[in-house]
């Protein structure tokens, strides 16, 4: 069975009959009215796609009343059936009836998206109430993975606007699963976008750090998708246990200052849009920009590293519509999605929604240029080593001053200092006393008895 969405302009005062007549179709199954450039929205199904053609060009298109039409997306529904009891794994079964569609959508779900893809499909903008309720509908599994696919191709073939970002980032939160902190002043996340060169996760090297100096870490991360050692990973090999209930997470962050926050476990939405862009094989922006836009704990300071220069004004412009309070976006220009000791590195200081770029060298701040093999990283396991050497000052040279550099950022942006330079010295200061080490010793600790 085939499934189609055509969309229809519909002339002035013929929309109501319009409606009525395509109803009428043995071959329309609904009609939806719609917002945007086209009028009315029919799901059609034929059972081959050569019947597609035939049905909008000869029953729908002739129409008295309809202007033009467009078919927003059409696809093949398959129905499986499950292995007879005792079948062998790799067992093939033979396919059921070719005909028979498999399980579609709720109505509500395909009310949801249907105008999205429509919109989109025109190349326009979503408005903050339809990307809500995509949003809602992805989470609550009343799209089809189908669907799900159709919305990330549509949204990144138009290329998402700050608005929408803001949004998608507003909606996934207001979704998560919440934990609840009782702290004075504000939570900070190092979390970044991933995705540039492979460096030694110096961003949880920096929280850890961070946390030693005070400022109260909600460190929202997950394992890797792509690289060797993702956050998860070398938190795990270090000895943390990264997967905290909610209740266990905020409790750790009063009490030892640092938590880590395990993506799938504050996000469940972010398992139902995996499949389909696995099998997309296409990046969108829910595996790379979101990511730091929705710590489940609320942070509103963040040190955050972005792969691509043109990020970093657009994550500003993001983060200067939501509810954060100081964010210091960065890019090395030599691919780095962090504060780069190889390179310069664009920045972005937003503070309550004030935005001042700059860019900045290590020399600025009394540091030697490296090259990327000096600050690369490898297994979870040869990560973490580099951060307990780091932390026990066996490690020395450019991997200490680029964990200097980042953790210079990351106290400056929670006011534990007042520059990127005084930061910098905090950070040196915080290591050479073995207070990074130590707080390191007491998550560990901590994070095991919770669990």
């Amino acid at each position: 069975m085939i499934t189609a969405m055509v969309s229809f302009k519909v002339k002035k005062g013929a929309l109501t009959r319009v409606a009525t007549e395509l109803s009428a179709i043995e071959e329309v199954a609904e009609v939806y009215s719609t917002t945007g450039p086209f009028d009315l929205l029919a799901h059609v199904q034929v059972r081959e796609y050569e019947n597609l053609s035939d049905v909008v060009n000869d029953k729908i298109a002739s129409l008295p009343g309809i202007k033009d039409t467009m078919t927003v997306t059409a696809f093949k529904q398959y129905k499986f059936r499950r292995l007879d009891e005792g079948a062998s794994p790799g067992s093939v079964v033979a396919p059921g009836e070719p005909d028979v569609p498999g399980p579609t959508a709720s109505v509500r779900g395909r009310t949801a998206i249907a105008p999205v893809l429509a919109k989109l499909a025109d190349n326009f903008n979503l408005d903050r109430g339809e990307v809500f309720s995509v949003v809602d509908a992805i989470n609550s599994g009343e799209l089809s993975d189908v669907q799900i696919a159709g919305f990330l191709v549509g949204l990144t073939n138009k290329g998402p606007t700050v608005a929408e970002v803001a949004a998608i980032a507003d909606a996934m939160r207001r979704v998560a699963v919440p934990i609840r902190v009782t702290v004075d002043g504000e939570l900070s996340d190092t979390c970044g976008t991933g995705g540039g060169l492979t460096t030694f996760n110096v961003s949880s090297a920096n929280a850890i750090l961070a946390a030693a100096g005070g400022v109260r870490v909600a460190k929202h991360g997950s394992r890797s998708i792509s690289s060797s050692s993702g956050s998860a990973d070398v938190l795990e090999a270090l000895g943390i246990d990264i997967d905290p209930t909610p209740e266990q997470a905020a409790r750790l962050i009063e009490t030892v200052g640092i938590s880590f926050l395990n993506a799938p476990t504050f996000h469940p939405i972010m398992g139902r849009v995996f499949g389909p862009e696995n099998e997309l094989g296409i990046k969108s922006i829910f595996f790379t920009i979101i990511g730091p836009l929705i710590n489940p704990a609320g942070a509103r300071n963040h040190s955050m590293g972005v792969y691509k220069p043109e990020l970093v004004s657009m994550m500003a412009q993001v983060v200067a519509e939501m509810d954060f309070n100081h964010v210091l976006i960065a890019h090395g220009v030599d691919g780095l999605d962090e504060l780069s000791l190889v390179g310069r590195t664009m920045i972005a200081d937003v503070y309550r929604g004030s935005i001042r770029y700059d860019e900045i060298a290590p020399e600025d701040f009394g540091l030697r240029r490296c090259t990327p093999a000096e600050i690369a990283g490898g297994s979870p396991e040869r990560n973490a080593q580099i951060i307990r050497d780091l932390f026990t000052g066996r490690e020395t040279g450019a991997r200490r001053d680029f964990l200097l550099l980042n953790s210079g950022a990351t106290l400056y942006v929670n006011d534990k200092a007042a520059s990127i330079a005084d930061g910098i010295a905090l950070a040196r200061a915080l290591l050479d006393s073995g207070a990074a080490n130590a707080k390191l010793d007491e998550l560990i600790a901590a994070s095991r008895a919770a669990g």
